[in-house]
């Protein structure tokens, strides 16, 4: 098994075990594009995760960040 990725900036390691890994957002951020402040990733054969852990983005960069966010249906 590789070591699992490391926490996303503004996130942390919430649980680990042999096969599985459990990442979160600091409050007020959040993991896209599910908007889920917790990310799960599952250990595979040979080793590798089935998925990046990512960033966590804050509600505010949503928000404001972007000209067309996540909020607007145009």
């Amino acid at each position: 098994m590789s070591p699992p990725q490391g926490p996303p900036a503004d996130g942390y390691l919430q649980y680990r075990n042999d096969t599985a890994a459990v990442y979160a957002c600091a409050l007020g951020r959040v993991f896209l594009p599910e908007l889920e402040r917790t990310r799960a990733v599952r250990c595979l054969e040979g080793g590798r995760w089935d998925r990046r852990v990512g960033s966590c983005y804050p509600f505010d960069y949503l928000r404001y960040g972007t000209k067309k966010t996540l909020f607007q249906h145009n």
